[in-house]
């Protein structure tokens, strides 16, 4: 299933059906020549071993940044993996980690998809609720960051991203062969 919209000047999508080597592969742009700030790699902080330090690599509070990337094989890509990419470096703020976070979507209004008769509707919709709250507080802090895209993969890929052309071609690659 993948879903997408928009928000604050980004265009979204939260997929389980492509993964973000995929969309790397297929749509490089996303972050040649730009700074990557690595939140998660395989759900932990990620440690640039020392010719990762020696090639640019930096880290400032548990996120590492990459120098600008010219292939996209210089970036850490496992599983669990949070990049915030920008076009320059910059100090952020403490950042919470969302793709270690069960169910996590940038959607602002998740559905409540596919439940059962015998679900309890009530923790459903506590469930709904939590989800939501999750997703304001995402889009709190992507706002007050500013990059040009969030990638995410843990359970689900997570692709949020300013450019619209780079987004489209994003969508394009995530929407091939689904189903």
């Amino acid at each position: 299933m993948t879903t997408h919209g928009t928000r604050d000047g980004y265009s979204w999508l939260w997929s389980n059906e492509r993964r973000l080597s995929e969309v790397l592969q297929a749509v490089p742009e996303l972050v040649l020549g730009q700074v990557v700030a690595v939140t998660a790699c395989d759900s932990g902080p990620f440690q640039p071993n020392a010719d990762e330090h020696a090639a640019g690599w930096s880290v400032e509070r548990e996120v590492a940044f990459s120098p600008r990337i010219r292939d996209v094989r210089q970036l850490p890509l496992k599983t669990w993996d949070e990049w915030y990419v920008f076009t320059e470096r910059r100090v952020l703020p403490e950042i919470h980690v969302f793709v270690n976070d069960g169910n996590f979507t940038p959607d602002p209004m998740p559905p409540l998809r596919d439940l059962e008769p015998t679900w309890d509707r009530m923790a459903a919709g506590e469930d709904r609720r939590l989800v939501v709250e999750q997703a304001e507080w995402f889009w709190h802090q992507l706002l007050a960051v500013q990059p040009a895209a969030f990638l995410a993969e843990g359970d689900t890929l997570t692709c949020v991203i300013a450019s619209e052309t780079l987004f489209a071609s994003v969508l394009a690659v995530v929407g091939r062969g689904a189903g």
